[in-house]
């Protein structure tokens, strides 16, 4: 199996269709999610070649059908597929970056789960873990809009305390409660290694948006002349302590899950960064 096709597993990990080939819109969501996360894979982890299509015309198209599908929500619920169906629905509104309707949809995914004893799945996990994604995404976008203006130093801190890493309390700050849920989520009995592997890689995207923000930090530091060394310091034991133990845990557990280790190039993708 190829990366690429080992990573597309992630993006529709458990959105199991083939007992209901009747449904033709829930099929044609799950084939257009899986043309725009393949798309996006290639483009991310292939050094050889670049797609030229736009995953989100997929993504766009998967929505379209997915709402036609839950249109016969009934049908869906005597299938047992209702809970798949809206997490599906909760995935394609997330890549489209429609965070709220997304966090509103995994909700509603858990308690179809609930409502059909539907529990321990791998779509489950994916929706309890989507908040936190969700999180991760916005913490990055947030990190490069708010520095891509000169700030001064009390403003960048404060910034960095409530978005990234609280440095008085170690336990608060946006992306870093997100990264900690990831690292403490407990995946599904017989879960495969693919959907571990995903986990790791986003805790290791959030990883390096966090080191990306201490960079930020660091020029907004030195732009500056008060307490310049002082600061400087503790921005940097903020990496040695925080940062790259996880980053480190991470690759380390990523080397042990994906086939050939250390030589697959997801794993040298991640350890470049």
């Amino acid at each position: 199996m190829n990366f690429q096709r080992l990573f597309l597993m992630l993006f529709s990990c458990a959105l199991l269709l083939g007992s209901c080939s009747g449904l033709s819109h829930l099929e044609s969501a799950q084939s257009a999610f899986s043309q725009a996360a393949e798309i996006e894979n290639t483009n991310r982890y292939s050094y050889e070649r670049e797609v030229s299509a736009s995953p989100a015309i997929y993504y766009q198209l998967a929505q379209t059908e997915i709402e036609q599908a839950l249109k016969k929500e009934r049908k869906l619920e005597g299938l047992r597929l209702l809970g798949h169906a809206l997490a599906l629905k909760a995935m394609t509104e997330w890549r489209l970056k429609e965070y709220g309707a997304a966090r509103i949809s995994s909700k509603e995914a858990l308690r179809a789960f609930d409502r059909l004893e539907q529990r321990q799945s791998r779509d489950e996990a994916m929706m309890l873990a989507l908040p936190d994604l969700i999180q991760l995404d916005s913490s990055r976008a947030e990190i490069f809009t708010f520095f891509a203006t000169k700030r001064s130093l009390p403003e960048a801190e404060a910034f960095y305390a409530a978005e990234v890493h609280n440095l008085e309390n170690p336990q608060q700050g946006g992306l870093y409660a997100a990264v900690e849920a990831l690292e403490k989520l407990q995946l599904p009995p017989g879960a495969p290694p693919t959907l571990e592997a995903y986990f790791l890689q986003a805790r290791l995207a959030g990883l390096q948006s966090w080191d990306r923000a201490l960079d930020f930090m660091r020029q907004t530091i030195l732009s500056g002349e008060a307490e310049r060394d002082r600061l400087d310091e503790r921005y940097s034991q903020e990496y040695e302590q925080y940062l790259q133990p996880r980053k480190a845990a991470a690759l380390e557990r990523l080397q042990e899950v994906l086939p050939g280790g250390t030589a697959h190039p997801v794993y040298q993708f991640w350890k470049l960064r």
